[in-house]
């Protein structure tokens, strides 16, 4: 076990987490030293140059790579890695915009339809043009409608060659078919996406971008950059994201690709993508067609796109990593077309899945996206991948907490991610950027030092469990092709936002994968085309790639099945193979209606049907031996991940998100075990029994605590003698318990009499930092306009409407070469104001109070109409901020501030800004009021004077303790909200608390009889400063930039109504001691 302490105790970059680093600004030598001077002092082991909205240097330009270089040759002072993300944003593939500006012809379009009466046609409105050269229409249909006059019942007619002033000869209804044209979008830079199912999309982009960085830092390609990140390809069609369901990609282009590979004519078929109507004029069943067109699209797609990209990354020694869309499983249209996504993870030297938001697994044990994790670590398993990676934590909101990222870093892990990318880390918060999906890992963070442990933590789960191989015995056929069969109107699922897929209905399939997975059966999934290309019986084994499975598992919830699956399966029986079908699979082959063939396939020795779970679980209890033994049922949410390594060692990885704590005596198969504590990276003895599987302990988890174990295969007769390890012949429950409650680990239990509670007087609770104002409404006056009480999101966008933008250009928006920059020639008289209103209140101290705004440099000041100064250099937060100490010019009752720009520049966006300084913040008639500060007490801060306080407050705590006390717990009181918790005892660091350890916390190793100072320090969040402020629906654990978008347009809130977290202790930490007799 030696050889791996060494990189555990302190793992190497590689296994670090690395964020994505937002550049999103004027990059400068400076910020770049900074920024990654934090990031490596705070354990991450790298970054990926994210360019993203909000991007100042010119994308591609010899600026853009220079600083690059810059960046890159900081990482190797710092012994850091840096990543390549190959896109302005997302999706990746039209290189901020160079793409579609080089191959105009080659942008994305889509097929829609309608249906309309044919009164509309004879008043000249019916949506189908007469012949027109070059128009985008494709077929019209006479039909038959349903009462309602919505659903269509029949296709009686083509009338696409008809003339038009001939339709109403042909019935009452009118379905015509087009061609969607591209979108153009700010978020494309202005261009429409490009078509990623055509090979000369895919050279473009290899050119613009990836061989642009080869052709500068090729020599670093491996090893200082190890990987590129592509994010979220797809076959979008005319637009991207939130594609409307009577949309699907489409082009000629595609309808010629379409009959060469099937055989028929697609535009001859094109009802058939959308509705389920018969149609005499058809060569194929509508759902035929709809399973020839996803697998055309899917065939053009990985022909075209990924396996060239992949290609090109295994030529020039860096893997290709990133994720699609794979949170739309089972749908195949989905949010934008990407058919069988697992199937596309072969291509990827590192597989990769993203998991968004702060909230999964808080308020239960397991989750549905857990079928996106088992896709990537199947085929890192059946290709021998070593690393597989998640984008995390994405669009969690500025309320997210420490607690959040354990939880769900755990859950990635146990379920076969070792890499973790944390989405992101923002260079700037000025203007929109604050906005762009937030939260971000930064030094902004009032949890920032205490994120370098969790750094620690996730490097050593990391590196260990990239280690060796897992070896699994059970196949569980995916059934993605089911989704094909599916009208993309039909669909209805959305795993991401807790929605059950009903449409197709997998809620079977994926009640299946939580019970195998809390079984603690070790199994993969089965995806087709992966199979197609590398499946193969071998005995009785069905291998696919580097696995070998000796049962197959079959959900009934699988509706169809690649004819190359079936012919697989058969062979695999006919070898001695076992295949368990939970359920009646069929009738679908390829599309096509064979029942005949799934009853030939039940009728070959080892086919076994079996009733749902229940009987599957028997079956395989029958038939295979389980790995791992416990004396208690296991509970949903309870995992493990298993990594075998040459040398004989077995790591374990355990992890608790069941609802409540996990007890029982746990056996592995080995002869040794210790625990690796990833917290502080030691080794720990653990009191174990040899038992004759192997090796028992007792294991105690709270919830979303885990456990790491390595296990040594040494024979009993040779083991060396081991002070920890017990001798059990006996397998019972009784036994167990009777070992578990006689040992704790690390040696003989402790003799306690008693627990008693300990008396410890709050002292005080203070805040770490100056309190804050957030001032988010303004008088934007400009050109001779004033726009009253107006909110600073609005104000920015009518400001650059002023100026003849659409809207603010850095407001989710993508700026392609300079062409935001070469607008920026505003002259004399282009200028503006914001004046912002507060009111104050009397007893205010004579100190400084700091008006705190972005971009000072470009404004000149007044507050109440007197001049006022900038202070020199930067201020708090952010490196565009300014400040200016106002307190001189203040006044009781209303005050103003107004920043005047005498030239208008486009990097000037009208933000909120901010009051910082020694006041509590209260309200009056509705309205934030500065008043005279007063102490804080147990309770919410929000109601305490800090309704807007970013920071931390600490709990001083006296504590009394007695000399025959053995041990001391803090217990953290349920009536808390906060981001992060950590204790000190007379000022020294003891660590988190309530992360995973069921809000207690051992003082012992700090506490010597008598009197002691223990603090508690309790973390606010960002979301209170940055918002969103006046979003309805007050959602928590997520942010998306229209949330920000639903405040009132004029007339700021009454106080009462803002959104705020009500961070802070309502009861006071309490104190347990155990005596000693």
């Amino acid at each position: 076990m030696t050889h791996l302490l060494d990189p555990f105790r302190a793992p190497p970059p590689a296994y670090r987490t690395a964020p994505l680093w937002v550049w999103n600004d004027e990059m400068s030598e400076s910020v770049i030293d900074f920024q990654l001077r934090e990031l490596k002092n705070h354990g991450f082991g790298g970054a990926f140059v994210h360019p993203r909205p909000g991007l100042v240097t010119e994308y591609l330009s010899e600026d853009w790579f220079d600083k690059w270089a810059y960046a890159l040759d900081a990482a190797k002072r710092l012994d850091l890695k840096l990543y390549i993300y190959d896109e302005n944003s997302y999706p990746s593939g039209f290189a901020g915009g160079h793409v579609p500006a080089e191959l105009p012809d080659c942008l994305a379009t889509s097929v829609t339809y309608r249906i309309e009466s044919i009164a509309r046609f004879r008043d000249g409105q019916g949506s189908a043009p007469k012949w027109v050269v070059n128009s985008n229409f494709l077929r019209a249909y006479a039909v038959s409608v349903a009462e309602n006059g919505r659903e269509l019942s029949a296709i009686r007619r083509d009338l696409t060659d008809v003339p038009q002033e001939e339709w109403h000869l042909h019935g009452e209804w009118i379905l015509s078919l087009e061609i969607v044209p591209p979108q153009t979008m700010s978020w494309l830079g202005g261009f429409a996406y490009v078509d990623m199912m055509r090979p000369e999309v895919t050279q473009a982009f290899l050119k613009s971008t990836y061989e642009a960085y080869y052709a500068r830092f090729g020599a670093d390609f491996g090893s200082r950059i190890p990987a590129i990140f592509t994010d979220e390809p797809a076959v979008t069609g005319s637009g991207i994201y939130n594609v409307k369901k009577t949309e699907l990609p489409f082009s000629y282009w595609f309808a010629a690709e379409f009959e060469k590979r099937r055989g028929y004519h697609l535009l001859d078929h094109l009802p058939a993508l959308f509705k389920n109507v018969p149609y005499d004029g058809y060569v194929k069943d509508p759902v035929k067609v709809r399973y020839d067109y996803y697998c055309t699209v899917r065939e053009l797609w990985v022909e075209n796109s990924i396996q060239p990209i992949a290609r090109w990354c295994e030529e020039h020694g860096v893997a290709w990593t990133g994720h699609f869309l794979e949170n739309f499983w089972p749908l195949a249209g989905g949010m934008m077309v990407s058919p069988s996504i697992m199937s596309a993870y072969e291509y990827f030297q590192w597989p990769a899945i993203d998991l968004l938001l702060g909230s999964p697994l808080r308020d239960k044990p397991t989750d549905d996206l857990l079928v996106t994790l088992l896709e990537a670590k199947s085929v890192a398993n059946q290709f021998g991948k070593t690393r597989v990676l998640c984008e995390a934590y994405g669009a969690g909101g500025w309320d997210s907490a420490l607690e959040d990222y354990k939880r769900m870093g755990d859950w990635l892990f146990v379920h076969g991610i070792n890499f973790l990318n944390p989405h992101y880390t923002l260079t700037t918060t000025a203007g929109a950027r604050k906005r762009d999906h937030p939260q971000s890992f930064d030094w902004r963070e009032p949890w920032w030092e205490d994120y370098t442990g969790m750094n620690d933590y996730n490097g050593r789960v990391s590196y260990l469990l990239s280690q060796g191989a897992t070896k699994q015995r059970i196949l569980v056929l995916h059934p993605t092709t089911t989704g094909y069969l599916v009208p993309k109107e039909e669909e209805d699922s959305d795993i991401m936002w807790n929605k059950p897929p009903l449409n197709p209905d997998m809620r079977s399939y994926l009640a299946m994968l939580q019970a195998l997975t809390a079984g603690q059966w070790d199994f993969d999934l089965g995806d087709e085309f992966i199979m197609q290309r590398h499946g193969r019986v071998r005995r009785d084994r069905l291998a696919v790639g580097k696995q070998e499975y000796g049962i197959v598992v079959v959900s009934g919830d699988t509706r169809n099945l690649n004819a190359s699956t079936m012919d697989l399966l058969q062979a695999f029986l006919g070898a001695g193979g076992i295949v368990l079908a939970a359920g009646e699979p069929g009738p679908y082959i390829e599309g096509e209606r064979k029942p005949e063939a799934y009853r030939a396939l039940a009728a070959l020795p080892g086919y076994r049907s079996v009733d749902g779970w229940p009987g599957l679980e028997r079956e395989l209890a029958r038939t295979l031996p389980k790995r791992i033994k416990s004396a208690s049922p296991w509970p949903l949410g309870m995992a493990h991940m298993r990594r075998e390594l040459d040398d004989g060692l077995t790591v374990y990885f355990f992890v608790n998100h069941s609802m409540g704590a996990y007890e029982s005596f746990v056996e592995l198969e080995g002869g040794r075990l210790e625990k690796w504590n990833p917290w502080n990276g030691e080794t720990e003895s653990v009191a174990y029994a040899r038992t004759a599987f192997g090796v028992g302990l007792p294991m105690r988890l709270n919830r979303n605590e885990s456990l790491l174990l390595v296990v040594g295969r040494v024979p009993e007769a040779d083991a060396p003698a081991d002070e920890n390890a017990t001798s059990m012949s006996g397998t019972t429950a009784a036994g167990y318990a009777k070992f578990a409650n006689g040992t704790k680990a690390g040696g003989d239990a402790q003799p306690f009499s008693e627990t008693r509670p300990l008396s410890a007087p709050l002292l005080a609770v203070e805040p770490e930092e100056p309190n804050v104002l957030v001032i988010d409404y303004c008088d934007l006056s400009v050109d001779g306009k004033t726009y009253k009480d107006m909110n600073t999101i609005e104000a920015g966008h009518a400001l650059f409407r002023h100026r003849g933008f659409n809207q603010n250009p850095w407001d989710n928006s993508v700026q392609f070469k300079r062409r935001i920059l070469d607008r920026n020639a505003f002259g004399e008289g282009s200028g503006f104001s914001a004046t912002y209103r507060f009111d104050a209140g009397a007893g205010l101290p004579d100190e400084p109070l700091y008006l705190v705004a972005e971009r000072t440099a470009c404004y000149a000041l007044e507050v109440n109409g007197r001049p006022a100064a900038w202070l020199p250099g930067e201020a708090w937060l952010d490196h565009h901020h300014g400040a200016a100490d106002i307190r001189p010019f203040l006044r009781e009752g209303a005050n103003t501030l107004t920043l005047t720009a005498a030239r208008f520049d486009v990097r000037l966006e009208v933000e909120p800004v901010y009051l910082r300084g020694a006041f509590a913040v209260g309200s009056a008639d509705g309205a934030w009021r500065l008043e005279a500060p007063k102490p804080v007490a147990l309770g919410a801060w929000t109601g305490q004077g800090y309704p807007f306080y970013p920071g931390a407050f600490r709990y001083r705590y006296a504590l009394e303790v007695p000399r025959d006390a053995a041990s001391v717990l803090a217990v953290l009181p349920e009536d808390l909200e906060a981001t992060a918790c950590s204790l000190f005892v007379d000022g020294i660091r003891v660590g988190l608390i309530g992360i995973d350890d069921g809000g207690r916390a051992d003082l012992a190793p700090y506490l010597a009889a008598g009197t002691h100072e223990v603090t508690l320090r309790v973390c606010g969040g960002l979301k209170n400063l940055f918002g969103p402020h006046h979003d309805p629906d007050r959602s928590r654990r997520t942010a998306w930039p229209n949330m920000w978008r639903k405040a009132p347009k004029y007339g700021r809130p009454a106080a009462e109504l803002y959104d705020l977290v009500g961070y802070g202790a309502g009861e006071p930490l309490r104190f347990e001691a155990a005596l000693r007799q």
